[in-house]
């Protein structure tokens, strides 16, 4: 079976079935990645070398990477956070 994608609650995924049929439920593993590459919920399932584990990989794609980016650049939003949370004291 072929990776499943789509939007739940808001959260992009990428979903893989276990590499073989079984007439038991399989367990379910989520990951999510983190801000550096790969960024999104299908980079990273390509990523990671799970293709022989017995059970179906969730990964979930994080705010502010990939379909969630703001204005599809991470720099942008960061820049936005830093200088209207942030003085010279310290945070505000």
């Amino acid at each position: 079976m072929d990776a499943v994608t789509g939007t739940a609650a808001g959260v992009p995924f990428t979903a893989l079935p276990p590499p073989a049929a079984t007439d038991s439920p399989a367990p379910l593993l989520v990951t999510w990645h983190v801000l550096d590459a790969p960024r999104t919920d299908a980079a990273f399932a390509a990523a990671l070398p799970l293709a022989d584990v017995p059970a179906w990989t969730v990964h979930l794609g994080m705010p502010m990477c990939g379909a969630r980016m703001v204005d599809g650049v991470l720099a942008r939003w960061l820049t936005r956070q830093l200088t209207t949370e942030w003085s010279a004291d310290g945070p505000r």
